[in-house]
């Protein structure tokens, strides 16, 4: 059994033992910058509102889905609502309060929740509103704070409720490059099955698990995400559609996506982790089919170069095939989970666990 244990570590280590190619005062230094930026950025869609949705919607937020499926962890390390949850214990005054039940329970549908709530309003507001999306910005900020103020770890938001958690989880379960945790040391347990100290086999251990519960979440989320992406793209927002004839059509196009993810779990009863990333970068496909030509717009805009219609349905293309190929190594990783993991009967908590830090604490 132990060398089981070593070998599954080694096919999906744990962040301690991924190697750190970058500094630990160099991520400080992109931390503090990118918290920087996001100020400087909130401050910018207050008084220069057109120069901050633009630089907001049209450039930093379509760059962010290739980011989560290449190299999650640039983005886990570097984001500025992270290192702001993390101010509390990085100076010593946080409460440190275990995570709350209900955020252990129903973290993560309470994020998917959120996240359908502020992408739909990007269509009734916040595409349209510098202003608006400013203070949107600052309350999560303090919310951010808040939650690491009190909750240990990343509990308080980032491995619970942040709203982009599911896009991550589900976007990042096969990194390309993997790059180690460098916001919790040490670790405290906050989180079952955390994404940041074990970033290859954090989704898998999730469709694993054995409370039903916790992993039908994850499979509800990849259900209607793909109909969801969809529908935001070609529904049609005010004034053309009624808000609440909006929110309905986006609601069908979801369900619909939903319902097709469930009717082809029950007829073909595929392994855990078939469905999931299939309907996931399934989404990622659609995405960037319709934001290619939103970049291509910003790049005119940025120098002058303008890509050809044609260009542009090669770059669609390429993402697709870039998309078959992420989905063939995430099921070639499910084949060693299941051969090297759970088929040895290896626990899996042992891939989130260390002699240091112990099992993780947090139970559903």
């Amino acid at each position: 059994m132990e060398d089981s244990i070593n070998s599954s570590t080694n096919l999906f280590p744990r962040y301690m033992e991924i190697p750190r190619k970058i500094s630990d005062t160099m991520w400080r230094f992109i931390q503090v910058a990118g918290v920087i930026i996001a100020l400087a950025l909130t401050y910018v869609l207050f008084f220069y509102p057109d120069t901050g949705l633009f630089i907001l919607w049209k450039i930093a937020v379509p760059l962010l889905p290739l980011v989560f499926v290449v190299v999650p962890g640039l983005w886990r390390n570097s984001c500025p609502l992270a290192f702001i949850n993390q101010i509390p214990r990085i100076f010593g005054f946080t409460k440190g309060l275990n995570t709350p039940a209900i955020f252990v329970k129903y973290g993560y549908m309470i994020a998917f929740s959120i996240l359908f709530i502020l992408v739909t309003s990007r269509k009734i507001i916040f595409n349209s509103s510098g202003e608006a999306t400013a203070i949107l910005i600052l309350i999560i900020v303090v919310l951010t704070f808040i939650g690491g103020l009190f909750i240990k770890g990343k509990g308080g938001f980032c491995s619970s409720i942040c709203p982009v958690l599911p896009v991550e989880r589900i976007y990042g379960q096969s990194p390309f490059i993997v790059l180690p945790n460098m916001h919790c040391r040490p670790c405290v347990g906050c989180t079952v099955y955390c994404y940041d100290y074990n970033p290859s086999a954090a989704y898998l251990a999730d469709q694993y698990y054995e409370n039903k519960f916790h992993s039908f979440l994850r499979k509800l989320f990849a259900s209607f995400f793909p109909g969801y992406v969809l529908s935001y793209f070609i529904v049609a927002g005010p004034p053309d559609n009624p808000v609440f004839l909006m929110i309905a059509k986006m609601l069908m196009f979801s369900a619909c996506s939903s319902i097709i993810f469930f009717l082809l779990e029950l007829i073909i009863k595929p392994s855990a982790n078939k469905l999931p990333p299939l309907f996931g970068i399934t989404a990622f496909s659609i995405y960037y089919w319709f934001t290619f030509p939103i970049l291509s717009e910003s790049l005119f805009v940025l120098s002058g170069i303008k890509l050809s219609a044609e260009v542009i349905y090669v770059l669609r293309f390429l993402i697709i095939l870039f998309s078959l190929y992420w989905l063939i190594r995430t099921y070639a990783k499910e084949k060693k989970f299941i051969s090297e993991i759970l088929a040895p009967g290896v626990p899996v908590f042992t891939l989130f666990s260390s002699d240091k830090v112990g099992k993780i604490e947090v139970k559903v």
